[in-house]
């Protein structure tokens, strides 16, 4: 089956793959245990994708996971509109279904289900993942350039940008406080000068009273 229309419109490059990936991976990768029901829901309802993201293999590369990530979501899609325009034949598949056709549920669950979406709001790493053809370098990009990037990279990479806005915010939050502490001390100071200036007042009218007596 090839994938008329994943989400992200990436395909997958060899370019990318590692060194060790490509030493170690068999001639024929073994596929997933894919469910042979499941498939068989897909296949009678014409839904097509890539069965090379189903493989098994050692060190997939993250645009290799990316895509495995765009075919679950683009299934799915699918699925719950052919389901909501009642055109779905046979029995129903979840999205939970789908997704053990490609990557273990605890690995969606940990890391593509919160990562991928947040790569995807950098318009740069998502060149980078669907290898656009203007796609910034492994070094522009990474900060130095290696054979194999993995999630752990890619987590690490959305926390220092991560970082970089709490920083700015933070630093907007000290002015804030620091402006506010200046107009208070501004109130507090005047309203003592109130304070002294009726002082003199209120003894004049004293001795006022005391001479007329």
């Amino acid at each position: 089956m090839k994938d008329a229309s994943s989400e992200g419109g990436s395909h997958f490059n060899s370019r990318h793959e590692s060194p060790a990936e490509s030493d170690s991976e068999p001639l024929n990768p073994k596929e997933r245990q894919l469910n042979p029901k499941h498939m068989k829901c897909l296949t009678k309802n014409q839904i097509e994708f890539d069965l090379e993201l189903c493989q098994n293999i050692d060190k997939p590369t993250l645009q290799l996971l990316y895509q495995r990530y765009c075919a679950v979501n683009n299934i799915h899609r699918q699925v719950d509109q052919m389901t909501k325009d009642r055109t779905w034949k046979g029995v129903s598949i979840t999205k939970t279904e789908i997704i053990g056709l490609f990557v273990a549920k605890t690995t969606w669950h940990k890391s593509y289900r919160t990562q991928m979406p947040a790569a995807e709001t950098h318009n740069n790493m998502r060149a980078w993942l669907t290898e656009a053809e203007d796609a910034p370098s492994d070094a522009d990009l990474w900060g130095d350039a290696k054979d194999h990037y993995t999630l752990k990279d890619l987590d690490d990479w959305l926390k220092k940008k991560a970082g970089k806005k709490a920083k700015v915010v933070k630093k907007v939050g000290v002015r804030a406080i620091a402006a506010g502490k200046a107009k208070a001390n501004v109130a507090q100071s005047s309203g003592k000068g109130k304070e002294k200036e009726q002082e003199p007042k209120a003894k004049k009218s004293h001795k006022k009273k005391s001479t007329t007596g």
